[in-house]
């Protein structure tokens, strides 16, 4: 899909080295594509944390400690 954004200069001057630095980042577009995926991964990130951390209060992590290991045995 093709948009059409307006930016300040000094941000694209900062996409234009990102994509002049990064492997397989091509241009203005690969760099906007980079930047669209990180924030996206930090979205993710951030839903995890939270369901991380309701998981935890629940009171369910403690009681998958006691059997997360079950099956499981040193080799000798």
């Amino acid at each position: 899909m093709k948009v059409s954004v307006s930016l300040p200069e000094a941000d694209v001057e900062t996409l234009r080295r990102f994509a002049a630095t990064q492997p397989g980042v091509t241009g203005l577009s690969g760099a906007v594509q980079a930047a669209v995926r990180a924030l996206r991964e930090r979205e993710l990130l951030a839903e995890y944390d939270v369901a991380t951390a309701e998981w935890a209060e629940s009171g369910q992590a403690e009681d998958w400690a006691t059997v997360s290991a079950d099956g499981l045995a040193e080799r000798p």
